[in-house]
């Protein structure tokens, strides 16, 4: 349960950081391939540059959040919604 409790801290910074989250999916997946990147890259200097700060249990929280945020987005609207395709 510990988990729960930090990710609804988490997820509560990140909401009043980024009040508006995407309505479509790429621009959700996108979001979490950049936070993915970050997970990466703080388990490489966790592993290799013995960075013991917190950052990859950190940059874990926010892959979590970003899941949690695209699964309340469909939730809300019953689907995602389409990316715009061209200029009108």
């Amino acid at each position: 349960m510990k988990y729960l409790s930090d990710l609804a801290k988490a997820l509560k910074a990140a909401q009043a950081k980024h009040p508006s989250f995407p309505k479509d999916i790429l621009h959700q997946v996108a979001i979490l391939s950049e936070e993915y990147v970050e997970v990466a890259q703080a388990a490489v200097d966790y592993t290799y540059g013995g960075d013991r700060s917190g950052a990859f249990r950190e940059e874990v929280l926010d892959v979590m959040v970003v899941c949690y945020r695209m699964l309340e987005a469909l939730d809300n609207k019953g689907t995602w919604a389409q990316p715009e395709r061209g200029v009108k």
